[in-house]
């Protein structure tokens, strides 16, 4: 994803994705995992921005595969 086509697309959803994480209640109350599978608490601030970014790139990457006209 991204490029002429839909670089904007994918910078929008990489933003709301990390903004969204961070702002959640869950990161704030440390209690998440941070996307790996490994039921790995985030608790210091480098881990939840770690989370955040994964969560960014985790979503632009599901909508590029679910949307063949943005890959």
């Amino acid at each position: 994803m991204g490029g002429a086509a839909a670089g904007e697309i994918a910078s929008h959803l990489a933003t709301e994705a990390f903004l969204g994480y961070l702002t959640s209640s869950n990161a704030n109350d440390h209690d998440t995992s941070n996307g790996n599978g490994n039921g790995h608490t985030v608790s210091t601030p480098p881990e939840r921005l770690c989370a955040a970014i994964f969560s960014a790139n985790q979503a632009v990457y599901q909508q590029s595969r679910h949307s063949s006209k943005l890959a």
